[in-house]
């Protein structure tokens, strides 16, 4: 942490802001082709409703709480635990991207489990006698939730990690020839 030392929170911001946003623009690009491919071969099988039908599913807000932890997780990696810095090896700047896809790995698999238990939060009662009911249904619920949050959190991560790697190693390019050119002020409000 101490190559990151000097930098201020917009230095160290912007290259992790970036290469979040590669992920999720990648990712909305990735799903509006896929659903606009699919919905096409679908209208051309079974008519304009059916092909409709096929792309609001596809392009549904329920992708969005894949992506959105996903750029999260990678944002917050790379600004506050591990940013990219000029000084790094580029070995480094590897690892940090790695660091990064696993840390939003974490967020997406955190953000499965909510959502997944919903409908428990919405038909447990903890109130009165029912206090058994609402555990039994927990683990049930919960047993069914993680696999697919593991599923769905590795898949993301899976699919991401190239995308991250490219960014960062650009980004890394990036900062080894514009080098930050630290002012006169900031040196002396150091002092």
């Amino acid at each position: 942490m101490s190559r990151a030392k000097g930098l201020s929170s917009r230095q160290r911001a912007l290259p992790a802001a970036a290469i979040a946003a590669s992920v999720v623009l990648y990712g909305m690009v990735k799903i509006l082709v896929s659903a606009i491919m699919f919905s096409a071969t679908s209208i051309a099988q079974s008519g304009v409703l059916q092909g409709f039908q096929m792309f609001s599913a596809m392009v549904s807000p329920l992708q969005l709480w894949v992506l959105l932890p996903l750029g999260l997780g990678i944002i917050a990696c790379l600004w506050f635990f591990a940013p990219v810095t000029a000084e790094l090896r580029l070995s480094m700047a590897i690892v940090r991207s790695l660091l990064a896809v696993a840390s939003g790995v974490i967020v997406v698999f955190l953000a499965q489990i909510v959502l997944g238990m919903q409908g428990w939060f919405a038909n447990a009662q903890f109130f009165g006698n029912s206090s058994n009911q609402a555990v039994d249904s927990f683990f049930a619920d919960g047993g069914n939730v993680l696999p697919i949050a593991l599923n769905t959190a590795v898949g993301a991560g899976l699919d991401a990690l190239p995308v991250v790697l490219l960014a960062v190693v650009l980004t890394w390019i990036w900062l080894v020839k514009h080098p930050v050119k630290h002012s006169a002020i900031a040196v002396a409000a150091e002092v």
